[in-house]
């Protein structure tokens, strides 16, 4: 596989000063547990057998793994863009976003509980809307992260312990820096995570690398695949900056003032989503609270419909191996679906749900489809069944 090539190549071998250090044989470890795949893992072990079999799987392999992510998240990120993800899928990423944007103007057309005023506004907001594809804008430029790293000194001459606590030392100044620049304190954690952010303070979307890989996105895929995976991801970021509570934060920072009409109708759409996830019952039988996740469901309720919107300009229409039973729209909403495919829900992972802003995964994914008419249609779903109720929640739609 591509990324077993990089290894140790020769120009990061000898680096180790300032935030180069990172690029040692343990952050390539590092690197290959992320992918978590066995043929790698293998090819590795056969190449390297006398530096890997010290320390992996090991306490200490495990907290140099979770010290990496920590102090070097931008850094890391960086490198596993430049190694392991396709350059063509951070085109197909970027594409999908910009085609996401206009889709949502397009949404904005049709709606008609929305003043013109109010339209342009969010038209404009959609389009102000940046995406930080993989790596942090920051840590794209070399000589930026050498300038940042250099503040801690030469890295071999200090303990294991002054290190750390440089780093953390230097991490926090970059966050209080950030927060005077009004660009928001989570990314840093997160970077190497597989997920997908959306940063109100400076109105940006951002999109981990590990989500720039196979499954997910893939030359060798059909388009509607990565629609139906990379484009709903987007899509629910897209909508965090309209969700059920930054729709009205946003008008009020431009200035707008909505009627007492407009409002009116937004907060019945939203009550309409937070009472259709107030009926979603654990195994336990406890319910969901919908007014915890309301944000979270609503932003789904966007990414589902603006994905699904951009699907239906594809002139596409390969399926994929063992799917050719299912009609080209049942496969999209398989195919969609799976992004949220988890394991049964135990007790432990029923008390994670109770307390998250996000709705447990086999209730985020139902939601979106017993709403959306068109998966009602493409299934044959009977009327006031349970994937498809008479009342459904357009939220912008």
């Amino acid at each position: 596989m591509k990324y077993v090539d990089f290894l140790v190549p020769e120009e990061y071998r000898e680096m180790k000063n300032h935030g180069e250090v990172y690029v040692d044989i343990r952050a390539l470890l590092v690197l290959q547990e992320i992918i978590k795949v066995d043929e790698t893992k293998e090819t590795i072990k056969n190449k390297w057998k006398s530096t890997i079999e010290k320390y992996l799987v090991t306490p200490e392999f495990e907290s140099c793994f979770q010290q990496l992510i920590t102090l070097f998240p931008g850094t890391l990120a960086n490198i596993f863009v430049k190694n392991f993800v396709d350059t063509k899928n951070l085109h197909k990423a970027n594409q999908i976003f910009k085609d996401l944007q206009q889709v949502f103007i397009e949404m904005l057309k049709e709606n008609d509980w929305l003043d013109e005023e109010l339209k342009d506004v969010l038209k404009q907001e959609v389009l102000d809307l940046k995406a930080s594809i993989g790596i942090p804008d920051e840590h794209k430029d070399q000589e930026n992260i050498d300038k940042m790293y250099s503040r801690i000194g030469n890295f071999e001459n200090q303990t294991y312990l002054s290190l750390i606590q440089n780093l953390l030392k230097m991490n926090s100044e970059e966050t209080f820096l950030r927060v005077a620049r009004r660009e928001g304190i989570t990314y840093l954690g997160s970077t190497m995570g597989f997920n997908a952010h959306y940063y109100k303070p400076n109105h940006r979307t951002t999109i981990g690398p590990l989500l720039l890989n196979f499954p997910l996105i893939d030359r060798n895929l059909p388009e509607w695949n990565h629609i139906a995976t990379l484009g709903y991801l987007l899509g629910h970021e897209i909508g965090h900056a309209f969700d059920a509570n930054d729709f009205f934060i946003n008008q009020m920072r431009n200035g707008i003032e909505m009627s007492a009409k407009m409002e009116e109708i937004f907060e019945d759409r939203v009550d309409c989503i937070i009472q259709k996830y107030d009926k979603y019952q654990f195994p336990d039988g406890s319910f969901s609270s919908g007014t915890r996740t309301q944000t979270e469901d609503s932003a789904d309720m966007i990414g589902f419909n603006l994905a699904y919107r951009l699907f239906k300009k594809l002139n596409d229409t390969e399926k994929l191996p063992s799917f050719e039973k299912y009609t080209f729209e049942q496969q999209y909403f398989h195919r969609l679906g799976y992004i949220r495919c988890f394991a049964e829900m135990n007790n432990q992972t029923i008390l994670l749900a109770q307390a998250d802003t996000h709705s447990a995964h086999k209730f985020r994914v139902n939601g979106m489809m017993s709403n959306s008419e068109e998966f009602a249609k493409a299934f044959n779903c009977p009327k006031n069944s349970a994937m498809n109720p008479e009342k459904k929640c357009p939220l912008f739609k």
